[in-house]
């Protein structure tokens, strides 16, 4: 051992070399402007760590800057990663430790998982996707780490409408309304589109017009699918996971009883044509890990076909009307492109009603009907809202309310049979104290449920009224600012 004298006298020439490399490096970099772009931040870091081990015992000095190096090595090995997939990322852009908070641990194996915390995001701040594809747990969906992941989505109408487009690029930049939708606190969109708009752009027979991308001008001249690109290329690059919802047949505004789309097919537009567009999408974006699932049919319900009333079934009905049978078939054609797609299957009577999956559950395959089954990738999907109970819905009690939802479908969660998604839900601002509001809120925060609120929206659209707004619509007029914040507030209590 080096007596401690001669240490110092042996340490004091290697610290006053590493103070002036330390000069040295200050100097270029205040030379090479920016902050000291032109030097490498590792070696900084060895330059200040050989200073600062130069001032202890002499035989530890010579191994601190290596140690310190790797390290630093290290760290730029996982920035390097964190340039690929955006859940390799720890921190933001402006160095500020990455926000958890819509992810929670692994399901334990009895099924308990731990509390979510705050998801809510600052203004201004970008999301980070979690580890992807996503895949579910008993009632759960978790990501390839095992964690938690709660989608809490919004509704983007518009694709499924006469224009083919997500609504508001006519109004307002799309990166805009990316961003906005993430100050909003939700992590996940819902687009739409339809039938009609599928199969005529594959056909090359659809177009989009300039006024319905008109605050966009780099999406003139595209078609229907290039500007879906564009939309869900921009959410991805803010942290945003997509679902992609088939929400008609025909280009138009849904739904009521009389729009003869309340089935999977209609007088225009056929069981293979409903398949094949669904081909086309998932064949689309299965390289896109943002898209991490898709809603095979909106709020399928009675309806008119071939000048006949019709109303779907669920595992009965032969081929015409059974439900299950179609969402199979649709189910199939999705997976045989990428089987790690989560599927979101709807019951019926729009979406309300999946009693009868108790004794006909779904089964998934990577292609129909021979396909290897796919397990873990099923999401049943429910609808709800105020309007449906008139003007009882302000006077609703809770406990008959949970007992109605748990009966209908809240029973798949109860049961760890498979999440459910609430994938359409919402109320007039004005009625967020009533009894249905309160009720609902209650609900999803004691089944700790997926949801998607509908409506992003910051007016009717083409097919109804493109200068008024809908009750329901989150945005404003103008597509940058929030129309009623209080609804963003409650929808953060949850």
């Amino acid at each position: 051992m080096v007596p401690a004298p001669a240490a110092r006298r042996m340490a004091a020439p290697r610290q006053r070399l590493a103070l002036g490399l330390l000069c040295m490096l200050l100097a270029a970099s205040a030379a090479a402007g920016e902050g000291g772009h032109g030097v490498p931040r590792s070696a900084k870091r060895a330059a200040v760590a050989s200073a600062v081990a130069g001032s202890g015992a002499g035989n530890r000095t010579a191994a601190a800057p290596a140690t310190v190096g790797k390290r630093d090595e290290h760290a730029q090995g996982r920035k390097r990663a964190a340039a690929g997939p955006a859940a390799g990322r720890k921190r933001d852009d402006a160095g500020k430790p990455r926000r958890r908070g819509d992810r929670a641990p692994a399901p334990a194996p009895g099924g308990a998982v731990a509390p979510l915390g705050n998801t809510t995001t600052p203004a201004g701040s970008k999301l980070w996707l979690p580890a992807l594809p996503l895949k579910t747990w008993g009632r759960y969906i978790v990501d390839q780490r095992g964690q938690r992941v709660k989608l809490r989505c919004v509704a983007w109408s518009g694709g499924q409408d006469v224009w083919m487009v997500p609504g508001g690029l006519h109004r307002q930049k799309l990166w805009k309304i990316a961003s906005m939708i993430t100050w909003g606190g939700f992590n996940c969109v819902r687009l739409h589109f339809s039938v009609e708009m599928v199969v005529r752009s594959v056909k090359g027979s659809a177009w989009v017009q300039q006024k319905a991308v008109a605050a966009n001008p780099e999406l003139y001249n595209k078609g229907p699918l290039e500007v879906l690109d564009a939309v869900i290329k921009a959410l991805s690059d803010v942290g945003l996971m997509v679902i992609i919802d088939n929400h008609t047949s025909d280009a138009m505004w849904c739904c009521s009883g009389f729009d003869y789309n309340g089935l999977w097919y209609t007088d225009k537009w056929s069981e293979a044509d409903w398949l094949h567009a669904w081909d086309v999408i998932a064949r689309r974006y299965a390289w896109t890990p943002a898209v991490i699932g898709v809603g095979l049919r909106n709020e399928p319900r009675p309806t008119i076909v071939g000048g006949a009333a019709r109303s779907p079934m669920w595992g009965a009905g032969g081929p015409g009307l059974d439900l299950a049978l179609a969402l199979e078939k649709a189910g199939g054609a999705v997976l045989s492109h990428r089987q790690s797609y989560l599927v979101f299957a709807s019951g019926i009577t729009a979406a309300r009603d999946l009693i009868a999956a108790r004794l006909r559950p779904l089964v998934l395959r990577a292609g129909w009907p021979h396909g290897a089954h796919v397990n873990n990738q099923l999401v049943y999907e429910a609808h709800e809202y105020f309007m449906w109970y008139g003007p009882l819905a302000n006077a609703m009690q809770y406990e008959p309310f949970k007992l109605a939802m748990d009966a209908s479908w809240g029973w798949v969660v109860l049961t760890n049979t498979a999440p459910v998604w609430l994938g359409e839900f919402g109320v007039q601002p004005w009625d967020v104290h009533g009894g249905w509001w309160q009720s609902m809120k209650r609900y999803i925060k004691e089944r700790d449920l997926d949801w998607s609120y509908w409506l992003l929206d910051g007016d009717q659209g083409p097919s109804r009224n493109m200068n008024a707004r809908d009750d329901l619509g989150l945005l404003n007029h103008s597509w940058d600012g929030w129309e009623h914040p209080e609804m963003i507030e409650e929808l953060k209590q949850i």
